[in-house]
């Protein structure tokens, strides 16, 4: 029997509160929104270094609402998303992470 490699998967787990929450912009349809989202990521004072920046990033997290559950996402509401992610640089030169959630909750 052969062996199968096991497969790596980026997945994120986020806590914090919704800034903004818009209709996806990825052209998926209208039950799919976008909420928009500073992430804070926590010092680790027991790992600092000054070569280390620590600020927030500009975090977009994708899901697949029902119309009545779209209601419950609101601006300063706090959510737990679960899902795969990706990054890229904005034309600034800042980190952006985009998360495609398994898991949403509020």
């Amino acid at each position: 029997m052969a062996s199968r490699t096991p497969t790596l998967t980026n997945t994120i787990y986020i806590r914090d509160f919704v800034d903004c929450v818009t209709t996806n912009s990825s052209g998926f349809e209208h039950n799919h929104i976008e909420i928009q989202s500073d992430i804070n990521v926590v010092q680790d004072h027991r790992l600092h270094s000054d070569n280390i920046i620590v600020e927030s990033i500009p975090t977009r997290i994708r899901a697949y609402v029902t119309p009545s559950e779209r209601e419950s996402y609101v601006a300063n509401s706090f959510f737990y998303a679960e899902g795969r992610f990706g990054t890229t640089t904005s034309s600034d030169d800042k980190l952006e992470i985009t998360v495609h959630t398994f898991n949403l909750m509020r």
